[in-house]
């Protein structure tokens, strides 16, 4: 008989998507070059978010898609991965729960915002892409 309460546990870096329409304009008026990718700081991160218009915002990063795609399997999984206690890391969590993951880590209180990935696109044409992380490894203990 197996103790294990859960299938599987990932552990990953917690980012959101923002996917967005950037037509040429928003690109010229942001200093953003066409078909690029780019890594980006948290005041940039900010910035793009004032400005993009209405958005899709969705749970991302490899090892929350793969717990994401096992729950809709079926399957019992969990996931450990640090987010703000921000917008986006709200809507982080709710989509994690949402789709049957259990996703207990508190959230930060402090340091840096949640990790958002932005994907701009025109018609059905990628624009850009620009990232910020939050962490470059995983926090398993207390705050930071």
């Amino acid at each position: 008989m197996s103790l294990a309460k859960f299938d599987v546990c990932a552990i990953g870096n917690a980012i959101v998507d923002v996917i967005a329409e950037s037509d040429d304009v928003f690109l010229s008026a942001n200093g953003i070059a066409k078909g690029t990718m780019s890594l980006i700081d948290s005041e940039k991160a900010d910035t793009l978010y004032k400005k993009v218009g209405p958005a899709i915002e969705v749970s991302g990063g490899s090892a929350a898609n793969t717990v994401a795609g096992i729950a809709s399997l079926g399957g019992n999984p969990a996931y450990i991965g640090k987010v703000r206690n921000d917008q986006l890391g709200e809507i982080f969590r709710h989509d994690m729960i949402a789709t049957g993951v259990h996703y207990a880590t508190p959230p930060l209180t402090g340091g840096p915002a949640t990790a958002v990935h932005y994907s701009g696109y025109a018609g059905r044409s990628a624009q850009h892409e620009h990232v910020f992380g939050r962490v470059r490894g995983v926090c398993l203990g207390g705050h930071r």
